[in-house]
């Protein structure tokens, strides 16, 4: 799978789902450093997990300041009388 494919993929994933891909990828990742170098077929491999954790952190961290700020837009317009573009 590409990188933008994956990308556009995880995107899309709720953050729960995130959550879970992300424990499922460091469980796999964590198989195949246990493994002794004469089984390994793809040292590649723990690097593109390692990778892809790092990216799945990178949205989940997107959508967590993603819905901080929209908590606060909806916060300052309640104050303000539910007007939107005006402050309080």
């Amino acid at each position: 799978m590409k990188k933008t494919d994956l990308l556009e993929e995880l995107r899309r994933l709720k953050p729960e789902e995130l959550v879970a891909r992300r424990e499922a990828m460091e469980k796999e990742a964590l198989h195949l450093r246990l493994q002794p170098p004469s089984q390994v077929k793809n040292f590649r491999a723990v690097r593109e997990h390692r990778r892809n954790i790092a990216r799945l952190n990178t949205i989940l961290n997107e959508k967590a300041r993603l819905a901080a700020a929209d908590g606060e837009a909806g916060a300052k317009g309640a104050a303000a009388g539910g007007q939107p573009g005006r402050e309080g």
